[in-house]
């Protein structure tokens, strides 16, 4: 675990992002939220069905950050970045999991055609929209990760989460503070898994061994199969189709620079 950058996440430095994240989402519930939607749904946005921003909307959903860490654990078994990623992502859906319900606010979409007559049956799933799990998904994996990468690896990361949750903005499918929210929600969640990780992660040769690879490429393919039977292929398929090209050039790159190091 010492070939990873460690780094000092103090709880006061958590405390100011976290609050101010609170108070951002706060001005946007309150006076942004409402005004903002009315105004996309009044744009174009048919871009929103391209190959490329469907593949980018995927990075939020937690079958294909599964997908993700099985082909981490193939390529390098299981290692404190893998640990501490399904960790992040579990302390995350037990946050969002419950105060969704709770706080049973209308999506976007849903509220806008009631305001119009349009719909008058809000489906339970329309009545899930506080906090964004795709954004805290998105954010959790990639605060995770930034304890463990450096440089332009780790603003990468950022810029990817925020893609994601902007993305679920403009489709109507949340709120700018839903999506703000899920962020904290993610930023607390990658902390946690990170100090799990190096605190109780005890890393063993048989977790990089060649039984432990050849499960995480099953389940790459398992995930794959799963998302095309049960979720229909546009998704995942447009995943595969543009991302999946920079997956294995960077697959090859790493391979290569690991063999010449």
């Amino acid at each position: 675990m010492a070939r990873y950058p460690r780094r000092n996440e103090g709880p006061l430095f958590l405390v100011i992002i976290l609050a101010l994240l609170a108070v951002i989402s706060l001005i946007c519930w309150l006076w942004v939220d409402r005004p903002l939607a009315y105004w996309l749904s009044r744009q174009d946005r048919s871009w929103y069905n391209h190959g490329l921003v469907t593949a980018i909307v995927q990075l939020g959903k937690g079958r294909v950050l599964a997908w993700f860490i099985s082909l981490a654990v193939a390529y390098k078994g299981i290692r404190p970045g893998v640990v501490a990623a399904v960790i992040s992502l579990i302390v995350a859906g037990m946050m969002v999991g419950p105060l969704k319900p709770i706080v049973g606010r209308v999506r976007p979409a849903a509220a806008i055609a009631a305001s119009r007559g349009a719909s008058t049956n809000i489906s339970g799933s329309q009545r899930h929209s506080f906090p964004s799990g795709d954004a805290a998904a998105a954010f959790a994996v990639a605060s995770t990760l930034c304890g463990l990468v450096a440089g332009w690896k780790a603003i990468g990361l950022i810029v990817i989460a925020t893609a994601v949750a902007c993305l679920r903005v403009i489709s109507l499918n949340h709120y700018p503070s839903d999506v703000i929210a899920g962020a904290a929600i993610g930023l607390v969640s990658g902390i946690v898994g990170l100090r799990i990780a190096r605190a109780w992660y005890l890393p063993d040769r048989r977790h990089q061994g060649t039984a432990v690879r050849m499960i995480g490429a099953a389940a790459v393919v398992l995930i794959t199969a799963g998302s095309f039977l049960f979720q229909g292929k546009g998704p995942m398929l447009a995943f595969l189709i543009y991302l999946g090209p920079i997956v294995c050039i960077w697959l090859v790159w790493d391979a290569l620079g690991r063999r010449f190091r």
